[in-house]
C-alpha cells in the first residue's frame, strides 16, 4: 500500500498577519499557491531549489512573479542562494520522524522476542524467494530474444546520488515539448521513483542541470518524431521506465531519418512488453 502522509495547520491560519498581507496582495489565488507551496516541501524533504519557481508556476497555472513574491517578500519561508525551505514545515518534518521512531520503539518493545523471530523467518522467506527469481531470471535471459529489453529497474548502488529533483520542471518540458502526447496530472511514489531512477543516469558528475538539458533534448526528439506519434505506447511513463528506452531515444532510433531501426528489424514498441510501462 502506498504510504500517504498529511499535515495539520491552524483552522485560524489565514487570519496570521503575513497570510493576511498575501490575501490584500494576491487575493485567494495567493493563499491557494502558499498552500500549494507547503504540500510541495512536505513532499520533498522540507527544501525545493528556486530554479524551480518557475515549474511550480507551470504546474499551477499562474504567473510566475506570484509564486516567487509569495516565497521571496512576505518572510512565509526561508530562502538561500539556491534554495528555499519553511521553519514550521521542518518542525513538522522532524516530528514526524520522532513519533515513527516512538512508535517502531515501542512495538519492539511490546513484542520482544517474537518480533524478532518473526523477522528472522521473513528473512530467510525473503532469501528463498531471491533464490528462486534468481533461477527464474536465468531462465528467462537463456532464452530470451535479441529484441528483448533485459535492463534492470533497480539502479546499482553506486549510481545512488542524493539530489532535489524537480518533478514538477520535468513535467513541464514534457508539456512544452509534447504537447501532442498524453500528459500526466501527478507523478505517484512509484512514477517518481524511476524518474529519480534515470535522472541519476544522466547526469554528470555532481552536476544536476545536466540531467535536466538531456531531458529537454529527448523530449524534444519525441516531440517531433514521428514514429514515437504514430501509437499510444509513447507517453512520459515510457520515457522513464527502464534504463533502455530514454538511451533508444537520444540515440536516434525514433528520428525521422527514414525506416528506423527498430521497424527495419520488424517489430514495433507495441510487440515489446518490457518497452511498455502502463
Amino acid at each position: 500500500m502506498k504510504e500517504t502522509f498529511y499535515f495539520q495547520h491552524d483552522f485560524n491560519a489565514r487570519n496570521d498577519p503575513k497570510l493576511q498581507n498575501v490575501l490584500m496582495e494576491h487575493g485567494c489565488a495567493g493563499i491557494g499557491v502558499f498552500w500549494c507551496v507547503v504540500e510541495q516541501l512536505h513532499e520533498q524533504d522540507g527544501i525545493l531549489p528556486l530554479a524551480g519557481i518557475k515549474g511550480i508556476a507551470f504546474a499551477l497555472h499562474v504567473d510566475a512573479k506570484v509564486v516567487e513574491s509569495i516565497i521571496r517578500d512576505f518572510g512565509l519561508f526561508e530562502t538561500d542562494d539556491e534554495n528555499f525551505w519553511s521553519e514550521s514545515v521542518n518542525k513538522r518534518l522532524q516530528k514526524r520522524v520522532e513519533i515513527k521512531a516512538k512508535r517502531k520503539e515501542a512495538a519492539q518493545h511490546r513484542w520482544g522476542s517474537k518480533c524478532k523471530s518473526n523477522a528472522n523467518a521473513m528473512h530467510l522467506q525473503s532469501k528463498e524467494k531471491e533464490r528462486k527469481e534468481n533461477i527464474s531470471s536465468n531462465e528467462d535471459n537463456n532464452i530470451s530474444s535479441s529484441n528483448e529489453d533485459s535492463s534492470t529497474f533497480v539502479d546499482p548502488a553506486s549510481q545512488e546520488k542524493k539530489f532535489v529533483i524537480d518533478y514538477s520542471r520535468i513535467m513541464a518540458l514534457w508539456k512544452e515539448n509534447c504537447p501532442g502526447f498524453p500528459q500526466p496530472r501527478t507523478l505517484a511514489d512509484d512514477d517518481k521513483t524511476k524518474v529519480r531512477q534515470r535522472f541519476n543516469e544522466m547526469v554528470a558528475g555532481d552536476e544536476p542541470e545536466t540531467a535536466y538539458q538531456r531531458i529537454e533534448a529527448i523530449f524534444k526528439k519525441i516531440g517531433v518524431s514521428d514514429f514515437c506519434k504514430s501509437g499510444k505506447w509513447c507517453s512520459f511513463r515510457w520515457v522513464f521506465k527502464n534504463a533502455t528506452n530514454w538511451r533508444k531515444v537520444e540515440d536516434g532510433n525514433y528520428d525521422n531519418n527514414g525506416e528506423t531501426a527498430t521497424a527495419r528489424r520488424g517489430g514495433s514498441p507495441t510487440n515489446n512488453v518490457n518497452d511498455l510501462w502502463k
